[in-house]
């Protein structure tokens, strides 16, 4: 039978009749529990038992009522599945609709804890003020191999490798800055290069594959390897020590409502190209489902994000691609 003609088998008043024959034993008392004739109820059995081109139920005479053939058990166990799935989409549904508590777990670098989950948060919380955070701050490399352990909802990185166990549910691509200290020479252009920023000092993330990208990219467009005087695992070290004057560093930073603002920095856009460097990823465990509090907060953080990451060209930023 073509599988349309199932289809729609599957979806008319047959399959109701003849679940409620097999639950009620007989023809006479499904016609009752549905209220309708009798005649109804097999006329529309015998046209499934038609579709699907083999008998469902066991006929017997008087009082004996019906039962189901091997096929009709098989038929009655898969509509029993399918009413529980239903079911429970229908409860998560509405979960959905009004998430009254929750926790959700999130892992993330300080940058981006900073950045964008600080000011996220408040404006989540105005609608769900009863759904609570545990923000682990801690390195890329850390919350990759531990992300299980930690029981993350969320994690929120940058560059983050393809891998087993994780799915990325979004990825957001932001520009690449020379960040510099006010009264630095680059901090009054529109742009820069990396091979101007090769001739000064400077501080990086401790991310080997990071530093590598970088200094390769600087040392092609230079021929002169530049010196990195600062690593560390922290951004917001990075960003004092470049606000004090001891280096300049190259950094990945959001747009719109999630501009950097800090006091004594100076973000200048970087024309060159910079690959996985600058991507944004948002990424949950694929081995297990989500809360439904932790779904609304990453639904509604991915979606949120194009537009909240938008910002005019006057301020050199890159929205989502």
């Amino acid at each position: 039978m073509a599988n349309s003609n199932l289809h729609n088998a599957l979806s008319s008043p047959a399959v109701r009749y003849f679940f409620e024959v097999a639950q009620a034993g007989s023809f006479r008392q499904a016609a009752e529990n549905i209220g309708i004739a009798v005649s109804a109820v097999h006329r529309q059995v015998g046209l499934l038992e038609k579709q699907v081109r083999t008998p469902l139920l066991q006929r017997n005479k008087g009082r004996e009522g019906v039962r189901l053939t091997a096929a009709g058990e098989v038929l009655v166990y898969r509509i029993r599945r399918a009413m529980h799935e239903v079911s429970v989409a229908l409860t998560e549904i509405d979960g959905l609709k009004e998430v009254k508590r929750g926790k959700i777990i999130i892992g993330s670098t300080d940058t981006l804890a900073m950045d964008l989950l600080a000011p996220f948060l408040v404006a989540f919380r105005e609608t769900n003020p009863r759904i609570d955070f545990d923000v682990r701050i801690h390195e890329k490399a850390e919350i990759i191999a531990h992300y299980e352990r930690m029981q993350l909802d969320l994690l929120l990185l940058y560059n983050a490798p393809v891998q087993i166990g994780l799915r990325t549910v979004a990825e957001f691509k932001p520009l690449s800055y020379a960040v510099v200290s006010q009264a630095h020479p680059l901090a009054q252009r529109k742009s820069t290069t990396l091979a101007e920023c090769a001739q000064f000092p400077l501080t990086l993330i401790n991310d080997a594959a990071v530093q590598d990208g970088i200094i390769e990219r600087m040392a092609s467009n230079t021929g002169v390897k530049p010196k990195i005087v600062l690593s560390t695992n922290s951004y917001a070290f990075m960003r004092a020590s470049v606000a004090a004057g001891l280096a300049i560093s190259v950094q990945a930073a959001l747009a719109g409502r999630y501009k950097p603002r800090y006091t004594g920095l100076a973000y200048v856009p970087i024309r060159d190209p910079m690959g996985r460097f600058s991507t944004l990823s948002c990424c949950v465990p694929a081995t297990r489902r989500l809360t439904p509090a932790a779904d609304l907060f990453v639904n509604r953080l991915i979606h949120s994000l194009p537009d909240d990451l938008n910002n005019d060209e006057r301020d050199g930023l890159l929205t989502e691609n």
